[in-house]
């Protein structure tokens, strides 16, 4: 046997980094998800905003910067959840590994295998670098890196991949190739290049607040020097920071923090592991689903297919025959454990003599007195088979995986009395769930491509069998040689047969530049570049630590039937964001429109942070925040910046008209500044009521009583809270009040309606 490495080898090898460690983790590190969620234009402005505001001794003013801090709360602490998940995984993924030091075994993480080690390897274990058969025999599941489900025999000399698992056999391995250089290391370095998920609602808020950001300097300081002229500085500062904070929707970034995080608790109880918050609201918009066969539809091993006698033999003297074989034979292998579980082992039999499974034989068998049971490949158990069994077994669908059961008066090789008794035929097993599942994507508009390492029959048959529309497509992606190939397989193919890492990640890139929101599912080092380019990627828990660590989403029981929760929860987010979002959009409209008037214009700003709060904790924060948690599993229709502006630009623009209008009015019959602002905050808290009730339309009793306690609400801090909200009693006024009041609510509606004539509604 060979001894391995010495101990003091070892030790210097490890020294010098020759050891089986990668130098990059693959979960996002601490500070870069620090730095990530601080340094943003949106906290910046914020920041600014309330230190002007907090140096003018307006400190009550500055309560807004509680929504910013909310904010950035929430986004750290569940990259930090997701991180601290991740690794967890991580580590119970892996399994300490057998290496030989002075002709001594030893137990080690795989962490610590060094280059040139010796590791005994058996049935059940992963390889954990590359390296070379030295002794024995094996048979391994190579599908985390080839995609073939059909296990691969391996025996001295050959070479070895880390994420290889040996399903039977025990081998000895010369590590070669270890961390950084393996192929396993090479094919998932993508991994390590952190690529966010894309979010359409992030990324149109991000484009919103960077063009206000550009904006609120000559904006603010144009204004900053027309307050200066009517009012104190301290005075003109707040109304300033008043008039830029409304500008950028702060509460509308808190909001859709709040509710995807909502979202990751709810799917955490399902049993998925959310990464980023924005995964959930791109998996929502997919429609087209990319699956990886092994793993995602099918459970990773076998089951019966048929049993076929042969010959004399009857169905049910196989069954006992192989009944008999599963109760004195120990094989663990995946294809045994199928007739095991399809023939449970019968307790009364005994053999004589036992012959186990090896990968060189490939049959096993057992004498029970006198005559041999003998399973395995069929040209193995009878070398010279006869043509109407060849006959038979090429009839089958290439994608079976057949075993001849045979009888003899001893084992092959030592009799030719062999007697075929019945073909076992087997098939992966397709998970329970696939069906509804597949059934579920094709009535939601998805489409659904499968993807595999395996042949084009083996996948176009799995399918079917899961239920996949047009299963029978299939092509060899051998045959695609070029760009316009896969371009053009995309568009007709359902399967795909031998695809390699690369191929997988250049069919979703097809499909990305054919217009399609993608995902990918999948397990193994194979899948991680196809599912980092993919919208929205995908990984089991019981995959490799790399797929894990680059998918967007992890199912931690490994079950694909927990996507169309995913799904549902999504739609609800992105539909309720959509429809919330446009009471955040108005005052972000009616506040640019204003500040940029009240710049031009010698009127004092009519507003200050703490008025803008009592209207948007009761005609935006709250409604909002409400409304975005009810149940809403539509489709998603439209993009989210056209559907929200043609909801908010009726309210703002109305807002702007009443404003401009009744301060044409007040000032003619010679109200005060307190008394314009106090008519002023009750335009935009009609406005804003006017906005509720549509998103609360139709009525249901919950939104009903939404709709009836934000009214209570401003009312009530409009008029019993007046001196806490800088406002002034406007009893003697109160006709002119309610004048104001209806005439805004008279002119939302009207470009409520205008703007519903200009294109039709997105359905809420």
């Amino acid at each position: 046997m060979n001894p391995g490495l010495s101990p003091e080898e070892a030790a210097r090898r490890e020294a010098a980094g020759r050891v089986n460690r990668l130098r990059t983790r693959y979960t996002k590190p601490v500070s870069a998800i620090l730095r990530e969620n601080l340094c943003t234009v949106f906290n910046l402005v914020n920041f600014v905003l309330a230190a002007a505001v907090l140096a003018a001794g307006s400190y009550k003013n500055a309560l807004f910067l509680g929504i910013v801090i909310s904010n950035l709360a929430i986004g750290i602490v569940q990259e930090l959840r997701a991180k601290a998940a991740a690794e967890r995984l991580e580590l119970e993924a892996v399994s300490p590994v057998t290496v030989l030091r002075g002709g001594r075994e030893t137990r080690i993480p795989p962490e610590r295998i060094v280059e040139g080690d010796v590791c005994r390897i058996g049935a059940g274990e992963r390889v954990p670098a590359d390296g070379v058969v030295l002794e024995g025999s094996c048979e391994a599941d190579t599908s985390a890196l080839t995609g073939e489900s059909l296990p691969a025999p391996l025996g001295e000399g050959d070479a070895v991949s880390g994420g290889f698992i040996v399903t039977a056999g025990t081998v000895l391995v010369r590590m070669d190739a270890v961390g950084e250089d393996c192929r396993m290391a090479r094919i998932a370095a993508s991994a390590r290049t952190h690529k966010p998920a894309r979010s359409e609602i992030m990324r149109t808020l991000n484009r919103v607040v960077t063009v206000l950001a550009a904006a609120i300097l000559p904006i603010g300081a144009l204004l900053l020097w027309r307050q200066l002229a009517l009012s104190p500085w301290n005075g003109a500062v707040v109304s300033v920071t008043a008039a830029l904070i409304n500008m950028i929707p702060e509460g509308l970034m808190l909001l859709t923090s709040s509710v995807l995080a909502v979202s990751v608790i709810r799917l955490s109880k399902k049993r998925v592991l959310v990464r980023e918050l924005a995964s959930i609201e791109s998996l929502a918009r997919v429609d087209m689903l990319c699956l990886d066969k092994t793993g995602t539809l099918t459970e990773g091993d076998m089951e019966l297919f048929c049993l076929e006698p042969l010959g004399d033999g009857t169905e049910a003297s196989a069954a006992a025959a192989l009944s008999g074989l599963t109760a004195v034979l120990a094989d663990a292998s995946p294809t045994f454990e199928a007739v095991r579980r399809a023939f449970p082992p019968d307790a009364s039999a005994r053999a004589v003599r036992v012959q186990p499974f090896s990968s060189d034989r490939k049959y096993a068998g057992a004498d029970f007195g006198g005559e041999w049971s003998l399973l395995g490949a069929p040209e193995r158990v009878m070398p010279s088979l006869p043509d109407a069994v060849r006959a038979r077994i090429a009839a089958l669908d290439p994608s079976l995986r057949v075993l001849l059961l045979a009888r003899a008066d001893g084992m092959p090789g030592e009799t030719d009395a062999i007697r075929p008794e019945a073909l076992v035929v087997l098939r992966d097993r397709v998970r329970a769930s696939a069906a509804e599942t597949m059934a579920y994507f094709s009535a939601q508009g998805v489409a659904l491509r499968v993807i595999s390492g395996d042949s084009p029959a083996t996948v176009s048959a799995v399918a079917a069998r899961a239920g996949v529309p047009g299963a029978e497509a299939a092509v060899d992606a051998t045959t695609l040689t070029s760009a316009r190939d896969i371009d053009e397989a995309v568009r007709r193919y359902v399967c795909f047969g031998r695809v390699t890492p690369q191929q997988k990640r250049e069919l979703v890139e097809a499909m990305q530049r054919q217009g399609h929101t993608v995902a990918m599912t999948g397990d193994g080092v194979n899948d991680v570049p196809a599912l980092r380019a993919a919208d929205c990627g995908v990984a089991m828990a019981s995959g490799t630590d790399a797929a894990r660590a680059v998918a967007k989403l992890v199912l931690l029981d490994s079950d694909f039937s927990a996507l169309p929760g995913v799904v549902a929860e999504g739609r609800r987010s992105v539909n309720n964001l959509q429809r919330s979002a446009s009471l955040f959009i108005i005052k972000t409209i009616y506040a640019s429109l204003l500040a940029v008037l009240f710049a031009v214009v010698p009127w004092a700003y009519p507003f200050v942070p703490i008025q803008a709060t009592l209207v948007s904790v009761t005609t935006i924060g709250i409604p909002s925040f409400l409304l975005a948690l009810e149940p809403n599993h539509e489709r998603i229709r439209g993009h989210f910046l056209a559907n929200i502006l043609r909801d908010a630009l009726p309210g703002a623009l109305s807002v702007v008209a009443s404003v401009v209008l009744w301060e044409l009015v007040c000032r003619r019959i010679g109200l005060s500044a307190g008394q314009i602002t106090t008519v002023c905050v009750g335009i935009l808290g009609a406005a804003g009521l006017g906005m509720v009730r549509r998103a609360c339309t139709p009525f249901s009793p919950f939104r009903a009583a939404v709709f009836a306690a934000m009214s209570a609400g401003f009312l009530t801090g409009y008029l019993a809270f007046s001196e806490f909200f800088e406002l002034v009693p406007l009893f003697s006024r109160s006709p002119l009040f309610l004048a104001a009041f209806a005439l805004t609510i008279a002119l939302f509606e009207a470009l409520a309606w205008a703007f519903r004539r200009l294109g039709p509604r997105k359905n809420r």
